[in-house]
């Protein structure tokens, strides 16, 4: 659970700084663009079944820069490394922090999915949704904005990509967790959340 804290009206403060601050979740890891899969973002040794407990221990630490897309045992148990496509390919590695939202109680993330979309303004020109307009936010790694936003007896849902009605968006909390690069800045507006009702928000969602 986090907890909520004050913050100047209209203010950029680094990512890590805000996890800090309110009590979330991440640990460190990386990610790069697979060349023969569309240059999909793909990770390299994420774990986001762990534990609680088990964030909180590796929190600390040391996330290597790999040398490879992965590694295995051998039938010789012995470590061997895949290695990747290109050198372009390995330029593409990417260090993030991954958020478990899951372990927050409210705390929620629409990961807007639109490469016309580099701002709230924008977000808001795009998808008539102003509701959304005073909730923190920041870019996204590739395209589109991620918004975090705080959710009151949100209803259970099972689907939670592509599942807004006016934009291409995904809704993240309890499934996958979120990456945010290290160097990233969110924007805070009024206040850390935007708190909706459950009424507010379902008008907007496409779930089961």
């Amino acid at each position: 659970m986090f907890t909520l804290h004050t913050y100047m009206e209209t203010t950029t403060f680094p990512m890590k700084d805000f996890l800090e601050n309110e009590n979330i979740p991440y640990l460190k890891m990386w990610y790069y663009l697979d060349e023969t899969d569309g240059n999909k973002k793909k990770p390299i040794g994420e774990k986001n079944n762990i534990s609680l407990e088990d964030v909180l221990k590796k929190k600390n630490s040391i996330c290597r820069k790999p040398t490879g897309r992965q590694q295995f045992k051998n039938e010789n148990d012995k470590w061997e490394t895949i290695p990747f496509t290109s050198e372009i390919e390995k330029a593409s590695l990417q260090q993030v922090f991954t958020i478990f939202l899951k372990y927050t109680e409210d705390l929620f993330c629409i990961d807007v999915d639109d490469s016309n979309i580099h701002s709230m303004d924008d977000f808001i020109k795009h998808s008539s949704c102003d509701i959304l307009k005073n909730c923190c936010w920041m870019k996204g790694n590739t395209k589109g904005i991620h918004i975090y936003t705080r959710v009151t007896n949100m209803i259970e849902y099972t689907n939670q990509v592509d599942v807004f009605k006016t934009f291409k968006g995904d809704f993240i909390h309890s499934k996958n967790n979120m990456w945010e690069k290290l160097i990233k800045q969110l924007t805070i507006i009024i206040e850390v959340f935007q708190v909706w009702i459950t009424k507010t928000l379902k008008r907007y969602l496409m779930i089961d």
